[in-house]
């Protein structure tokens, strides 16, 4: 992994230095679980980034995995189908996983741990341990893994073998997924056509269920868990869009505006905001972007704040709350001169410093001013 980085950091106070340190090198062991360093910026790419859980507790919890990875220039979300709609949302994602994408007679799989495994369909079963299940079945056999474009940090440090790992599909539009220790999941397609199937049941190692519920734009609707026969409901979570209809205009800043109830109380309304990047002093880009700037809640309320007055800059999240309460601000390498704090001057949009973490700051008064506590060279 240490081939991968071209980071270098400088830090505003020696008395960092011990835990800067140990962070640092944490950073850059390939064994360790996490490429964030501070909790917050990736080491490999330079993105700020969070991650969260929202939690529906009971006897199976239900999760919901919220994550932040900010965008930039080298980005290949807007191209990837699989991170399209985190790239409107400009680098917000609350629902990865629930897809399985079809095309060229391959499968992609994509984990909860950001990686995705790709199957090619085969007739031959004869490897399989399970022969007489899959008769009659499209079998798919395992051809690679790679990740999705933001791939935040290892969070399984012993992945399953995807060899190990059986895919068939049973018609048409039934896809299933067996695991070697027992987990199994259940896709479904409405449209034989359709390039993708939509996740409908996972079974897990201890045998309880978690049930996916969509409406009819194929936005999730509930998630719920439930006993090994699925007469009893453990913990559930519902979503309630403003404007479910994906149709719905883009001038329209509540488009992507939504909320979610749990079972044990929780709720929260997710408020966006449309914004159209500068391109020049006239001209503005033709199709905007969505930012999330309030979450609203009665588990406490948060509010975002961007960088939004740079020209031919994508919004970047300026300052953020992470998920141990602390309060970051964070700047990023700029066109033109205004990165003085490093001595850079970034002079187009194919440096490969430009939106790539800069510095980050924490408070330092009860005025709620901010000192820079790390700075990042490239």
């Amino acid at each position: 992994m240490s081939k991968l980085f071209n980071l270098f950091f400088v830090f505003s106070s020696a008395l960092f230095a011990a835990s800067t340190n140990e962070i640092y090198l944490k950073s850059m062991n390939e064994n360790e679980p996490s490429n964030l360093f501070d909790n917050c910026v990736n080491v490999v790419t330079g993105n700020f980034v969070m991650e969260e859980e929202i939690i529906a507790n009971g006897v199976e919890p239900v999760k919901l995995k919220k994550t932040y990875f900010s965008l930039n220039n080298f980005d290949s979300r807007s191209k990837d189908v699989k991170s399209q709609d985190e790239y409107v949302l400009a680098g917000w994602s609350y629902t990865e996983g629930l897809k399985a994408y079809f095309y060229d007679y391959t499968v992609d799989i994509i984990e909860s741990d950001y990686a995705i495994h790709s199957f090619q369909i085969s007739s031959d079963v004869s490897k399989k341990s399970d022969k007489k299940k899959l008769e009659g079945k499209s079998v798919f056999e395992f051809k690679n893994s790679s990740c999705l474009a933001k791939h935040l940090n290892q969070n399984n440090p012993q992945p399953v073998d995807p060899k190990e790992i059986i895919v068939y599909m049973n018609g048409a539009k039934d896809l299933f997924v067996i695991y070697p220790d027992g987990k199994e999941k259940y896709y479904k397609r409405e449209n034989a056509n359709a390039n993708y199937f939509l996740l409908k049941e996972e079974k897990l190692e201890n045998h309880n269920r978690i049930e996916y519920i969509y409406d009819e734009h194929s936005n999730i609707k509930e998630i719920r868990s439930k006993n090994p026969s699925g007469s009893k409901v453990y913990a559930w979570i519902k979503f309630k869009y403003q404007n479910p209809d994906p149709e719905f205009p883009d001038k329209n800043k509540s488009k992507h505006d939504f909320s979610i109830i749990t079972s044990d109380n929780k709720n929260y309304e997710y408020k966006y905001n449309n914004f159209y990047p500068i391109i020049t002093n006239k001209e503005r880009s033709e199709h905007p972007f969505f930012i999330l700037e309030n979450v609203n809640s009665n588990q406490g309320n948060e509010r975002f704040n961007y960088h939004l007055s740079n020209k031919r800059t994508h919004p970047l999240l300026k300052t953020a709350k992470l998920p141990d309460m602390t309060l970051r601000e964070v700047d990023y390498y700029f066109l033109g001169s205004k990165n003085p704090e490093v001595g850079v001057e970034v002079r187009d949009i194919n440096d490969f410093r430009f939106e790539r973490v800069k510095l980050l700051k924490e408070p330092a008064n009860l005025d709620g001013s901010f000192v820079t506590t790390y700075k990042f060279y490239y």
